[in-house]
This record gives structure tokens, C-alpha cells and sequence, in this order.
């Protein structure tokens, strides 16, 4: 069943509703999406070789990756199929260069062992970088919605990069012991989700990667956000460790394992509610560090979504947002 991630196909009809009277959803959607990223990739030629195939090919980078996720998004709420084919040609030809790059080890990463100091724990030690340069939550979430706008070859495509994709990588605290888990990494990491359930129960699908990578998600909603508040690295656990993750964490809910429901998470934003500078509403008095809230805003509208009516993320939203 696709869309599976962070929506279901009976979800599409409410979302097409709601997504309009939010403040992204109106500017997003108040023009066609378009961008010479999806041609490119569309156009690229299908007789060409791996290694001809990756010279020819657009840069991967996040920017780039975010594209295809924007396209995708223009197509399942406009339900255009015609748009569909050109999208769906893009997403495809991405995960033929992924294949190709997985094939010849071309940017995919250093193979190390014993990562963490962990006896054994081998395989690509894995940042935003790498995630970004296998597609990352973009690349999953656009096949994930395009499923059924794709043909079987396509589909194929496309499962089979995600599995070469997902194959080697150990983002840092996968199975490292459960007192290790208080650096915002875990959570930074949270692309590696979506990259793994957009082909749960298919093919090529690695469960016992998804059940280590839960558990590292597991220990970080329990360690490092913990029962009187949280181990708060100069605001990057609401900067980047929440918003990184939050599509896991979405996904997680979804399979009956809500940390928003922990009572750590409304500790967490009682000791970042406490901790800002009074009068200040712009989050830039403190600079980056010490908890400033103002360059990214993703991490409390989900918190507000997940933990509807609480006070300290109402606060914390309206006081900075």
C-alpha cells in the first residue's frame, strides 16, 4: 500500500483540504511547480552506462533532493497525470544514477569498522552528507507518493535503489548501548526513516535495519530528552534534532510508538520555555547557541500538531513564530 510513510492513501483527500489554510501550503501551492532539476533528470538518456549515466547526471546535493519531493507534492495534490509521467521519469532516472553510483562506488561513502569504538559495528559511517547523496527522506517520500502513478519498471527502479541504498549504512548510535543515546546526532539522522519504511514489506526491504535504527530513536526520545528536561547541546535539539527527525517520528507514531507522547517530550519544552530570555521575541539575542529558536520553526508546528493544547509549545510557538 503506497503512500505508507507518513500518510496513507484514505489521508490524501484531508490533506488536499487542509494543506491550503496553512501559511507553506497556500504559498507552495499557489503556482504549478516547475524546475530545470526535474527536466534534467527526466531527459537523461536511457541507454547510457553506469558510468556514463553519472557524468551526465545533475549534482545530488539536499537542495536538489527537496525538489524532487516539491515536484511530487505538486503532482499528488493537482492529481495531474500528465505532470505525473514527467515527475515520475525524474524520481526514476535518480534512483537508475543511484544504482549506478552504488555499483561503482562513486561518492557513496568510507567503509569503516568498529564506528563508535563498538567491536564489529562495520559499514559507512553515515552523516547528512551520505544520507543526502542516497536521496534521502526526498528521494523515499517521492516514490513513496508516486507509487501508483509509476509503471512496474519504475517501481522496481526505484525499490531497489532505496534497498542499495539503506544496504551499509550506521548512522551514530545505532547499536551503541542505550546511556550513549544524548547527542542530537540520533535524531539529526532522522532521514535514514523514511529511506527504510518507503519499501517496508517489499523486496529488498531490511526490517533488522529499521529495528536498529528504531531503537536508536528509542533511546534518544528516552536519554537524551529525559524526565525534568534534556540534554540540550546549545539548541540543537529543537534546531536540527527534532526537525531532522521529525518525519521518523511522524512515521513512528503512525506504527504505534508516539515519543510525543512520552512525558519527556512536554518536560523538554518546559525547560526551553524557562529557559528563554524574557522580552525577547525574536530568538536572535542569544545567537545560535544556548537555545535560539529562530532559524528553523519546523520542529514546534509538528510539536504543536503532536501535543495539540499544550500550553508550553503554544508559547514557545506563538513567542517565536
Amino acid at each position: 500500500v503506497h503512500p505508507r510513510v507518513i500518510l496513507s492513501p484514505e489521508d490524501l483527500p484531508g490533506w488536499r483540504k487542509s494543506v491550503r489554510k496553512t501559511y507553506r501550503g497556500r504559498a507552495f501551492l499557489a503556482r504549478r511547480y516547475a524546475d530545470a532539476y526535474i527536466t534534467a533528470l527526466a531527459t537523461l538518456d536511457d541507454k547510457l552506462s553506469g558510468k556514463e549515466l553519472v557524468a551526465a547526471a545533475p549534482k545530488t546535493n539536499c537542495g536538489n533532493n527537496h525538489k524532487m519531493l516539491f515536484a511530487t507534492i505538486d503532482v499528488i495534490y493537482h492529481q495531474d497525470e500528465a505532470r505525473a509521467e514527467t515527475v515520475c521519469k525524474a524520481v526514476a532516472n535518480f534512483a537508475r544514477v543511484l544504482l549506478a553510483r552504488s555499483e561503482l562506488k562513486i561518492d557513496w561513502g568510507t567503509w569503516e569498522e568498529n564506528i563508535g569504538g563498538i567491536q564489529g559495528l562495520n559499514g559507512i559511517r553515515t552523516g547528512l552528507g551520505e544520507l543526502w547523496q542516497r536521496g534521502g527522506a526526498d528521494f523515499a517520500l517521492a516514490y513513496d507518493f508516486l507509487y501508483n502513478y509509476m509503471t512496474k519498471e519504475q517501481q522496481d527502479t526505484c525499490r531497489k535503489a532505496l534497498s542499495a541504498a539503506t544496504k551499509d549504512l550506521v548512522c551514530w548510535g545505532m547499536d551503541f548501548p542505550k546511556g550513549r543515546g544524548i547527542s542530537n546526532w540520533y535524531g539529526y539522522h532522522g532521514e535514514l526513516g523514511p529511506m527504510l519504511l518507503a519499501i517496508e514489506g517489499e523486496e529488498g526491504y531490511r526490517p533488522e535495519r529499521w529495528e536498529k535504527f528504531k531503537e536508536m530513536i528509542r533511546n534518544w526520545a528516552e536519554v537524551h530528552f529525559y524526565e525534568n528536561g534534556g540534554s540540550n547541546e546549545d539548541g540543537y535539539s529543537i534546531n536540527t534534532s527534532l526537525r531532522e527527525g521529525q518525519f521518523t517520528l511522524i512515521a513512528m507514531a503512525r506504527r504505534c510508538e508516539n515519543h510525543y507522547l512520552r512525558p519527556n517530550m512536554p518536560s523538554y519544552f518546559k525547560w526551553i520555555v524557562l529557559s528563554l530570555v524574557p522580552g525577547e521575541d525574536t530568538g536572535a539575542t542569544v545567537g545560535y547557541s544556548s537555545c535560539r529558536a529562530h532559524p528553523y520553526e519546523s520542529a514546534p508546528v509538528v510539536a504543536r500538531w503532536a501535543m495539540p493544547g499544550n500550553p508550553l509549545v503554544n508559547y514557545y510557538l506563538r513567542q517565536y513564530k
